[in-house]
C-alpha cells in the first residue's frame, strides 16, 4: 500500500481562537526555534502560514519571487490590494532595474561626502549628550535615502514617511491581520498616513516634470527619462519611490544602531576598525573613495549576519505550488527569518559570536546559502550598494573620528517586532581628539 504524502506540513496545534498568536508573541524567536526543533525546517504556523528554516527552499522562495510568490504581503489584508500588486508586477520590475542604476557602486560613492557631513550633523544635533540611538540613526539614513530618491529639499516626504512608518510599525508588530474596512482609528489614521505618502511623491514627480533636470542627479531623474523597457506608468513611479522611501526608516539606520552598540562594548573590534580607518586617512586622504577597508567590510557582514534588522521575511503563494513535498495554495504565506538562518549551527560556526575575522579567513563561509542579508534573485534588495557603502564608510568614520560611551550596550539584546531592535540603547558620542599626523 502507497504511504499518503500529508499535504500540509505539521505543526504546533495552538490556541482556542487565536491558534499560535499568542504563544508567538509572548516570545517570537524562541517560538519559533521550538517549532524548528520539534518539526523541522517546514511547519504550519497556521491553516494559510507555512515557516521554512531550510537555507535550499529559502532559496527557492526567492528565485521563484514575481513568477509562484509575490514579495509584497499588504499591511492589511484585502484581495484587492493583492490583485493590484500583481497587476504592478512588471511595471515595478523596471522600476527596480532603474534603480539599480541610480544605486550602483559609482553613484553611491558619489554621494560619500555628504553621507559623511550627514552622520556628523546628526551627531551634532544631540550636541554631545546621551541620545536614543536608533531614533538618531533612523532619522539620519532616512535623510541620505531621501536625498538619493529626490535630491535636495525632500523635506515634506521625509515627515509624512516617519508618520507613515510609525503608524505601519504598530500592525507590524503584531502576528494578526487587520481587514481594511475595520472601523478602528488606528487603521484609519495608518491608511490616511499612507495616503498622504503618495500625495508629496505624486508632487515631487510634478514638479520634477514641470522642471526637469539637464542631467540625471537622483533616482527620481532617472524614472522619468527615457529607458530601454518603455515609460513608467505614474502608479509604478510611486510604489517604488514609496517602498524605497519607507524601507529606509527601517533597516539601515537599525543597522548602524546595532554597529555602534557592538563598538561600544567590544574594544578590541573598535581599535581594529579605527586603526584601519586612521591608516587609510593617513595615505588617501579620505573614507570615501575607492578604499580597501577589508576589516570595516567583514565588521558590516557580521553586525548583517547577527542582526539583521528585518529578521521575518515573507512571500504570498500566486498560485498553487510544491515547496520541500509540501503543498501550497494560493493566497497562503510562507514566512522565513534570516535572523535563524544565520545563527544556525549547522551552518555557522560559533553562531552567536560577533567575529568579523570569519569573512577574512581565506575559505569563504561555509554558509554561503545560509547568508542572505539583501536577499537574492530577482527581488534582491535594490539598496544594497547604498546601505552596504553607507554602513562600511559611516563605521570606519565613526571608528576614526569619535568615542562611544554607552553604559545600556552590555545589555542590549534582540527584540524582534517589526524589526529587529536594540531596544534602549542610549550612548553619548563625542569627537575624538587625533594627533595631527594622523589626520589627513
Amino acid at each position: 500500500m502507497t504511504e499518503r504524502i500529508p499535504k500540509r506540513p505539521p505543526g504546533p496545534r495552538g490556541r482556542w481562537l487565536v491558534g499560535n498568536s499568542y504563544d508567538y508573541d509572548q516570545d517570537r524567536i524562541g517560538f519559533l526555534r521550538r517549532c524548528q526543533a520539534e518539526y523541522g525546517d517546514v511547519f504550519s504556523f497556521s491553516p494559510s502560514t507555512v515557516f521554512v528554516g531550510d537555507p535550499d527552499l529559502i532559496h527557492e522562495l526567492f528565485d521563484k519571487s514575481n513568477d509562484v510568490f509575490m514579495a509584497e504581503i499588504p499591511l492589511f489584508a484585502n484581495v484587492g490590494d493583492s490583485e493590484r500588486l500583481e497587476r504592478g508586477i512588471d511595471g515595478w520590475m523596471r522600476a527596480r532595474r532603474l534603480g539599480w542604476q541610480a544605486m550602483s557602486r559609482t553613484v553611491t560613492r558619489a554621494h560619500g561626502d555628504r553621507i559623511i557631513a550627514g552622520f556628523d550633523a546628526a551627531l551634532l544635533s544631540a550636541a554631545g549628550q546621551e541620545f536614543d540611538v536608533v531614533a538618531i540613526m533612523r532619522d539620519y539614513t532616512a535623510m541620505i535615502v531621501a536625498d538619493f530618491l529626490f535630491g535636495p529639499g525632500a523635506e515634506d516626504v521625509l515627515a509624512v514617511a516617519d508618520v507613515s512608518f510609525e503608524h505601519g510599525l504598530k500592525f507590524m508588530s503584531t502576528s494578526l491581520t487587520f481587514p481594511k474596512w475595520l472601523p478602528l482609528p488606528s487603521v484609519r489614521r495608518t491608511l490616511r498616513a499612507e495616503d498622504d505618502v503618495v500625495a508629496a511623491i505624486t508632487a515631487h514627480i510634478a514638479a520634477r516634470r514641470a522642471e526637469p533636470h539637464a542631467r540625471p542627479q537622483d533616482m527620481l531623474d532617472l524614472l522619468l527619462g527615457d529607458n530601454d523597457d518603455g515609460a513608467l506608468s505614474q502608479e509604478d513611479m510611486v510604489a517604488a519611490l514609496r517602498a524605497i522611501m519607507l524601507a529606509s526608516f527601517g533597516s539601515p539606520g537599525i543597522a548602524l544602531s546595532w554597529a555602534i552598540a557592538e563598538l561600544a562594548r567590544d574594544d578590541a573590534v573598535r581599535d581594529q576598525l579605527r586603526g584601519e580607518a586612521l591608516e587609510v586617512l593617513a595615505s588617501a586622504g579620505s573614507l570615501t573613495g575607492d578604499t580597501a577597508l577589508p576589516y570595516s567590510k567583514a565588521f558590516v557582514k557580521e553586525i548583517l549576519r547577527l542582526y539583521l534588522p528585518t529578521w521575518l521575511m515573507g512571500r504570498m503563494v500566486r498560485r498553487t505550488c510544491a515547496l520541500g513535498g509540501w503543498t501550497l495554495r494560493r493566497g497562503d504565506q510562507v514566512m522565513f527569518s534570516p535572523y535563524l538562518l544565520h545563527r544556525d549551527p549547522r551552518w555557522w560556526p560559533e553562531p552567536e559570536v560577533l567575529r568579523p575575522e570569519r569573512w577574512l579567513e581565506r575559505a569563504a563561509p561555509e554558509s554561503r546559502r545560509a547568508y542572505i542579508p539583501f536577499g537574492t534573485g530577482p527581488r534582491m534588495c535594490i539598496g544594497l550598494h547604498l546601505a552596504f557603502y553607507q554602513l562600511v564608510t559611516i563605521v570606519s568614520h565613526l571608528a576614526a573620528h569619535y568615542e562611544i560611551e554607552s553604559a545600556s550596550a552590555a545589555g542590549v539584546r534582540p527584540v524582534p517586532h517589526a524589526v529587529l531592535l536594540p531596544a534602549g540603547l542610549r550612548a553619548r558620542i563625542t569627537p575624538l581628539v587625533l594627533e595631527p599626523d594622523r589626520v589627513a
